[in-house]
């Protein structure tokens, strides 16, 4: 009786590195026509293969080498599994690394310098967005000189319609395309110097600031100061008589008194008195904060008699845009002025 002892070793195969495991506890071994077969156990799959058709002098030479070695057996029935011969096994079980260094070269030299198709899409995508970008920039520019403008308020002249500060949207189709129309809201050139340039609140933004500004005003990206432009209300068409007796009497327009439900609380029409006739070619404005507004009233003297020539105006105010708490669509008051007759 021989016994093996051992968590497993290695099979005595040449050219195979396979563990064999190797029971815990003693096994006994013995002999039998068929080769070594532990006790209590099955023939290996080898030998289970090709009992009852291998010759006796087989089975003998099968016993004899268990008996030579006691793990001999077990090596050569794992041997006799599967249909690979034993020389293509070995090739199996042994790596080739010739190539290895030179892959991994090749991968760092594709690493360090990006693909043709990569620098091509990164190509492709700055040519589409400096297209894109000049579509915006042209779009805005044929936006602000056609079509809208927006314009930054700095006095306290069209109180409570607009405030210090507010931005407005001004759309330029009226008076090129359509028609100016009493109570429109205008944004005008500063004809003869009405307000001084000293009297004009500056803003300091810094150099960069005021240079990036200064494009956006450009483009119309940014709102234009009053600096050269100014803002009131349309009271008197070309040829309209406007009249007013003073102290606190109501605006008189073609002999229509006018009831102006868009004035600032508690401030009269006018304290001054006056009576023209709109000259060919100009509207007269006034400031819904009659009292604190330097409007046609006061450049009466000048040409046009105080009339702002229409050639003047950049637009009609529709949208007050900033800030957004006070955001709202500028209405005409058409109920205003629904009563006058044309001159």
């Amino acid at each position: 009786m021989a016994s093996m002892w051992g968590k497993g070793r290695h099979s005595g195969y040449p050219g195979r590195h396979r563990i064999i495991p190797m029971p815990d506890q003693p096994v006994e071994v013995e002999p039998s026509p068929q080769g070594v077969v532990a006790s209590g156990e099955k023939p290996s799959t080898g030998l289970a293969g090709q009992q009852g058709s291998e010759p006796a002098g087989a089975e003998g030479a099968l016993g004899q080498g268990g008996a030579a070695s006691g793990g001999t057996a077990s090596t050569d029935l794992a041997g006799h599994q599967g249909s690979e011969p034993a020389s293509q096994v070995a090739q199996v079980d042994q790596l080739d690394l010739s190539g290895f260094a030179k892959d991994l070269e090749e991968a760092d030299q594709a690493a360090a310098e990006p693909p043709a198709s990569v620098r091509q899409r990164w190509s492709r995508w700055l040519v589409e967005f400096a297209f894109v970008l000049l579509v915006v920039v042209v779009a805005s520019f044929a936006l602000k000189t056609f079509l809208i403008q927006s314009f930054w308020i700095p006095s306290h002249s069209m109180e409570q319609t607009l405030l210090p500060n507010d931005r407005v949207i001004v759309t330029k189709l009226a008076p090129r395309v359509l028609s100016l129309h009493r109570g429109d809201i205008v944004v005008f050139h500063d004809p003869d110097n009405w307000v001084g340039r000293s009297t004009v609140p500056v803003v300091d933004r810094g150099p960069v600031a005021s240079w990036f500004y200064g494009i956006g005003q450009a483009l119309g990206l940014a709102p234009t100061s009053s600096e050269e432009f100014l803002i009131k209300r349309v009271i008197g068409l070309p040829h309209d008589r406007v009249s007013c007796a003073g102290d606190g009497a109501p605006l008189v327009v073609n002999g229509v008194p006018l009831d102006e439900q868009y004035l600032a609380s508690g401030v009269a029409p006018s304290q001054e008195a006056f009576d023209v006739v709109v000259p060919a070619g100009a509207v007269w404005v006034m400031g819904d904060n009659r009292s604190n507004s330097a409007d046609s009233r006061a450049h009466q003297d000048q040409d046009l008699r105080g009339a702002v020539s229409i050639d003047d105006i950049v637009g009609v105010a529709q949208v007050r845009s900033w800030p957004l708490d006070r955001f709202g669509w500028l209405r005409n008051p058409g109920q205003t002025f629904k009563d006058v007759p044309k001159p």
